[in-house]
């Protein structure tokens, strides 16, 4: 009893942990804009790149901390499993001390890595070491859901969470192999190493975030069997072939193997099945909300962003729009359409589920409303990220033409993206508040 008393309450402080960095990623994402369209008034006060390196690091460490909480929490309800409270308590004081050392380094103009890993390389490996001590422990646990079924007999979900927690592994040692002289001293196979890289690091986390999403969907008792169904194993390999190689849509304009980039075209569209599958569930089984449950709103309108960011995804993953679309904010777009769209609608879904005994029915309802303010602001955001790549895309079919030429037409719809990120980041702050505070009176 001590033991699951002591694992549960580290459970909750990764997820405090995590609401906390949503909320601080995305005010200061908001700063980030403001310095982003202002940059001779602002750089030497918030200059961009430190607010950007911030935004990612925290929203990255939002997506990782929520997801390792509730794949603790919900294997162990699922496997009975027994962890050592010492370890998690490693796992979640680590995680917190190495994202502060990492902050840290920011403030004081120390950066040496690249996109998501600004921060001086040294300091991966902190990140590396943590992970394997999560697949340790989580491993550990599931191994007492091996030793009464076959392996084949898992449920989805736990497939999905074993598969991204290997492939960050894997992906995130290539996304360093840059520091390698053979591959960093050479500009054509640093670049498609590190494309490749981060398409495949991004797939492995949406892995986890994912089999979430499927392990809170089949919580009524009649859909439990589809965790273990062939369509849902088919769509599950669907989504692994696009893990591992749908990155290649991002090298496009690397000169290198024709195979590689029809091969990654053609697994791209296999996203299509996908998009085909979900339309026709929502066409037999339309969403229904009973009555204030904020996790039913988060997890269908995750699911409603994931309809959205696969039709931008497809668009932009064919070679002649992609020729335009890469390097604009219509990339931008994808990556908030996922990260904010799908990952964290998801993500709040799961805390909400675990928390939802804990909430007063007032506390039910302004979660709800928040959900309409959040995905309202969320829509324009995303909207107004696409209109000003379209007006930037002509750079890129044009490389002659200068770039100050298109920056004023696609600024104009920034200040629309800007002003669109003030509700999101109300409303995310809003739920944040609600969730930490019943998160805080459990543990205490």
């Amino acid at each position: 009893m001590e033991t699951t008393t002591s694992t549960t309450r580290t459970y909750r402080h990764f997820f405090i942990v995590a609401l906390l960095c949503l909320s601080a990623g995305v005010w200061i994402g908001h700063l980030g804009l403001w310095s982003y369209l202002l940059p001779e008034h602002l750089k030497d006060i918030l200059p961009f790149r430190m607010l950007r390196a911030m935004h990612v690091t925290l929203v990255v460490a939002w997506i990782f901390a929520a997801a390792i909480g509730g794949v603790y929490h919900y294997i162990q309800k699922e496997t009975q499993g027994n962890y050592k409270p010492i370890l998690l308590k490693i796992h979640l004081w680590g995680y917190v001390l190495l994202g502060g050392i990492i902050l840290l380094s920011y403030f004081l103009n120390r950066y040496g890595g690249r996109e998501y890993w600004a921060f001086p390389p040294p300091l991966a490996i902190g990140i590396a070491v943590l992970w394997l001590l999560f697949a340790w422990n989580t491993f550990k646990a599931a191994w007492n859901y091996k030793q009464e079924k076959c392996l084949l007999e898992w449920p989805l979900y736990l497939w999905m969470w074993a598969t991204g927690i290997l492939f960050f592994l894997y992906t995130f040692t290539e996304v360093y192999l840059w520091t390698l002289p053979f591959f960093g001293k050479t500009v054509l196979r640093d670049i498609t190493v590190q494309w490749k890289a981060y398409g495949s690091l991004v797939g492995s986390w949406n892995m986890m975030v994912y089999g979430t999403a499927l392990y809170l969907a089949t919580r009524p008792e009649a859909f439990r069997s589809y965790a273990c169904s062939k369509t849902a194993y088919a769509l599950y390999l669907i989504g692994l072939a696009n893990l591992i190689m749908g990155w290649a849509h991002h090298i496009y304009p690397v000169p290198t193997y024709q195979w590689i980039k029809t091969l990654a075209y053609f697994i791209s569209m296999t996203e299509l099945i996908v998009l085909g599958k979900l339309l026709w569930d929502w066409y037999r089984f339309p969403p229904r909300f009973q009555g204030p449950s904020p996790y039913r709103y988060y997890l269908i309108g995750g699911d409603i962003w994931v309809f959205l960011n696969l039709l931008l995804a497809i668009a932009i993953s064919i070679p002649a729009v992609n020729l335009y679309a890469h390097g604009t904010h219509l990339v931008v777009a994808h990556s908030m359409g996922t990260t904010i769209g799908i990952n964290t609608h998801i993500l709040l879904a799961s805390l909400f589920y675990i928390s939802e005994p804990l909430l007063s029915e007032h506390q039910r309802r302004r979660s709800i409303t928040f959900f309409y303010l959040f995905n309202i602001g969320l829509i324009i955001f995303w909207l107004g990220l696409i209109v000003a790549g379209f007006h930037e895309s002509p750079l890129i079919g044009n490389p002659t033409t200068p770039h100050i030429k298109y920056l004023p037409q696609s600024n104009q719809w920034m200040w629309v993206v800007l002003i669109a990120s003030i509700p999101i980041a109300i409303a995310i702050t809003g739920i944040t508040t609600i969730l930490i505070k019943r998160l805080l009176n459990a543990v205490s």
